[in-house]
């Protein structure tokens, strides 16, 4: 009998990334990538990072952009009513 226990990928559904903005805290790149390194394979991004928040449409499409380029792990964005009420045209998906 093995003494190998095989677990399937992780999701985080609370990660805050301060990118784009404060790079020098935790980036999409490193943030990902250390992630994936422990397990998780999905992570979804908090849009109320503390003096940089993703409530536009531009911010989020800005956002997006970097982790097409640079995410190691499937990146997405937590869908809260509170916020969505903010960013105009969003209810109909991204």
């Amino acid at each position: 009998m093995s003494e190998l226990v095989t677990l399937p990928g992780f999701v985080d559904l609370h990660v805050y990334f301060r990118e784009p903005g404060d790079n020098t805290a935790e980036t999409i790149e490193n943030g990902t990538q250390a992630a994936l390194l422990g397990g998780y394979v999905q992570v979804y991004d908090m849009p109320n990072n503390p003096g940089n928040p993703t409530w536009t449409v531009a911010r989020l499409d800005e956002k997006i952009g970097i982790a097409r380029g640079s995410a190691y792990a499937k990146h997405c964005w937590r869908r809260r009513d509170d916020v969505l009420s903010r960013i105009r045209g969003l209810e109909k998906g991204y």
